[in-house]
């Protein structure tokens, strides 16, 4: 298989390893200790090559194997966002800059919510390296069973009411779980939080979308 071809097959590997984080990677854990949960990530990887056809002489591109290897979530990373979004769907809550400062500390570009799976995906800043050992550039965690949210879905687009629950939410009033009910009512099915992009984009279930600039930002303060 050429290189090009196996450049255009890593999204299918992509995909199949997402799906094996977001469903079994918390039952083995829950099973087995770490290094065996590890050593089953590794089969299955090798499983979804094998799948495909590939062969490892197909990844002669380091980048190639780094992309495979940075499938799998960084355990510190992961335990550091499961307590984060904890907090943030706790009763108390955590303020919206003081979210975006944490992340920002964890190398987090931009993080996306979707009301749907109910998950949080981030994305951090690392670059493709060599090294095995660099934090994955994504990280899929799923609501807190802690605090479960009670909204409905599949609501109409109201666009008025995404805005009236941003305002509310930079105003101080009420907290996350209650935010996330109010736009869900109004229509948003996920939202993305841009934090280079210094910018919030709400979506729909039919294409719909709202940009939301960080309370300072706009259009003129960000460098296309």
């Amino acid at each position: 298989m050429s290189l090009k071809k196996s450049r255009a097959s890593i999204t299918t590997i992509l995909v199949l390893l997402d799906s094996y984080n977001r469903l079994l990677v918390p039952i083995i854990k829950a099973k087995h200790r770490s290094s065996k949960a590890s050593s089953i990530y590794l089969l299955a990887t090798k499983k979804c090559v094998k799948l495909l056809n590939l062969s490892k002489s197909t990844f002669q591109d380091r980048n190639l194997l780094v992309i495979l290897d940075y499938t799998k979530m960084n355990p510190t990373l992961h335990s550091a966002l499961q307590a984060l979004w904890t907090q943030v769907h706790s009763p108390a809550g955590l303020s919206f800059p003081l979210t975006l400062a944490k992340l920002s500390d964890l190398n987090v570009t931009r993080y996306r919510v979707d009301y749907i799976t109910r998950t949080i995906t981030t994305y951090t800043s690392s670059a493709l390296s060599p090294s095995s050992q660099l934090p994955s550039p994504f990280d899929i965690s799923p609501f807190p069973q802690s605090a479960p949210h009670t909204y409905p879905l599949n609501k109409p687009w109201n666009k008025d009411g995404v805005v009236k629950a941003i305002r509310k939410a930079q105003a101080g009033e009420g907290n996350y779980l209650g935010f996330s009910e109010e736009v869900v009512q109004a229509g948003v099915t996920d939202y993305t939080a841009y934090v280079e992009g210094k910018r919030v984009v709400y979506c729909g279930a039919l294409g719909e979308v709202h940009v939301e600039w960080f309370p300072g930002a706009g259009p003129e303060q960000v460098e296309e």
